[in-house]
């Protein structure tokens, strides 16, 4: 069985303890306490505060990255992490942040050999404490990006979020327990106004997940609803930016109020059809319109997988 290799010396399995980190290798906060797995800092108001160390990526290869930022009492509005570069697409985002327990994770692909410098930063408005734990950027294997599943397992949503052109829509994304579904845990839940009037639906996006061209894949994922109806979009959206040939697909569910299992298969075109598949990421989408009484859904384990 072929070795991961791991950047960094951490480890990040869902709630579990996560290996000693090689906090020498980072540039982080005066005055931090660094121990073990977690950077203990103090962020000043005002002042942009971050955590950043430089990597190599090899080309060729997927690599997934995650760590956890939690804030025991007030936290800054966002946050925003990743690597910049205009060859790295959604591999760097701003995201929100709240009290508590943020858990990120996403991938991205190596299209050639970068020497990048991995961010994490914030403005706060006031003098806060915090702890940057967990950093991981693990370098993945064929096998291991056959199947990915991305769930939540922290107070805020961190692998889903409300794109800019929805942010005056009234949408509400959050987690909560899922305590009526068979493995628990946590879920998160997209609240959409009864007088919701735009024209297309109302939608999120996940972070980064990888994509291949030319091939079959099939899309789980637990979801109910408030009510009976339909969340007419399901899928994958692989706009990278302006004057790139915009590639999603997916389909639609029923869903009621209780827990359902729901599928959707498609198959990738071709680089000679969309060049931008060379990329090899893109982000999951879901999104409605209120319908037959349904406002809100539930969803955890979001999955996509290749199929022969």
């Amino acid at each position: 069985m072929k070795k991961s290799i791991f950047f960094l010396l951490a480890g990040l399995l869902a709630g579990t303890v996560c290996a000693d980190t090689n906090w020498k290798a980072w540039v982080r906060p005066a005055e931090t306490v660094a121990e073990g797995e977690n950077a203990s800092f103090t962020a000043e108001a005002k002042k942009k505060t971050g955590f950043s160390t430089r990597i190599k990526l090899e080309n060729g290869n997927f690599y997934k990255v995650s760590f956890r930022l939690n804030f025991p009492g007030d936290a800054p509005a966002s946050f925003k992490y990743g690597f910049y570069s205009p060859d790295l697409p959604l591999a760097f985002q701003e995201a929100p942040l709240a009290k508590g327990t943020a858990a990120p994770e996403f991938y991205l692909y190596a299209n050639k050999d970068f020497e990048l410098w991995f961010r994490l930063y914030f403005t706060a408005q006031n003098q806060l404490k915090g702890t940057f734990s967990c950093p991981v950027i693990k370098k993945l294997s064929a096998e291991d990006v056959k199947k990915v599943v991305l769930d939540e397992h922290s107070d805020i949503p961190s692998n889903w979020f409300i794109p800019g052109w929805m942010q005056k829509a009234g949408l509400k994304l959050e987690t909560v327990d899922a305590a009526d579904h068979i493995d628990e845990g946590k879920a998160l839940k997209l609240t959409v106004p009864e007088n919701y009037n735009r024209p297309d639906n109302a939608a999120i996006r996940s972070s980064a997940l990888p994509l291949l061209p030319d091939t079959n894949y099939k899309i789980t994922v637990w979801i109910k609803g408030n009510s009976t109806g339909t969340v007419s979009s399901i899928g994958v959206d692989s706009w990278i930016g302006g004057g790139v040939k915009h590639y999603y697909a997916g389909g639609s569910v029923s869903v009621s109020t209780e827990w359902k299992k729901a599928e959707i298969r498609f198959r990738t075109p071709s680089l000679k059809e969309h060049p931008q598949l060379d990329y090899r990421v893109t982000r999951a989408k879901l999104g409605f319109r209120p319908n037959g009484g349904l406002t809100e859904i539930q969803f955890k384990e979001f999955t996509l997988e290749q199929e022969k």
